[in-house]
């Protein structure tokens, strides 16, 4: 089975390096990739869909796609793209988008928002 490997904010592929020899003594083949605005992509442009283009151009068939933290948006939007390329997505400590909601909405953001600015006012 072969990995494809996304990071979360903050981070690179650098931060897969030990998953990755775990999953080849295990036999599989990994491999992870810098998203756009990361690593040595860092000034490369980085919108939801360069980040999805990345992955989609890195994916093989057969594939899992494993998002770590907000790599978890990153490997979901790339799915819709190519669902018949994948075996499987694993959502490693990842954010898992709502259906209908905003990333704000999905993780509690929007209220913390809109707290700060209640206070703001006061």
């Amino acid at each position: 089975m072969r990995f494809v490997l996304v990071h979360g904010g903050f981070h690179g592929a650098w931060c897969w390096g030990r998953t990755i020899s775990e999953l080849r003594q295990l036999g599989h083949d990994a491999i992870a990739i810098d998203l756009p605005g990361h690593g040595d992509r860092r000034d490369q442009r980085s919108t939801l869909s360069d980040r999805r283009d990345a992955i989609v151009e890195a994916v093989e068939p057969g594939d899992v796609l494993v998002g770590h933290s907000s790599g978890g948006y990153d490997i979901t939007v790339a799915a819709d793209v190519i669902p018949e390329l994948l075996r499987h997505l694993v959502y490693l400590a990842a954010s898992l988008p709502l259906e209908g909601r905003t990333l704000l909405e999905a993780t509690g953001g929007a209220l913390r928002v809109k707290r700060a600015m209640d206070r703001s006012r006061t």
